[in-house]
């Protein structure tokens, strides 16, 4: 059993999508493998702060110039 004081890994993984979401977000946005509708959903049920969320999905879904 848990001590009560201890963070499980969802909240681990919650506070570092809050403070440094936008590398993952970005990484995922350039990588055709995830669908934007499911990576949506999933950055929504985070902590990730909606600004950082907007442009990093503006720059990372632009096309990619030759």
């Amino acid at each position: 059993m848990k001590e009560s004081g201890s963070r499980g890994a969802g909240a681990q993984i919650d506070r570092a999508m809050e403070l440094e979401g936008w590398k993952l977000l970005l990484l995922v946005r350039l990588s055709p493998l995830v669908p934007y509708n499911l990576l949506n959903i999933a950055m929504a049920a985070t902590k990730i702060h909606f600004w950082a969320f907007a442009v990093v999905s503006f720059f990372g879904a632009r096309p990619l110039e030759d």
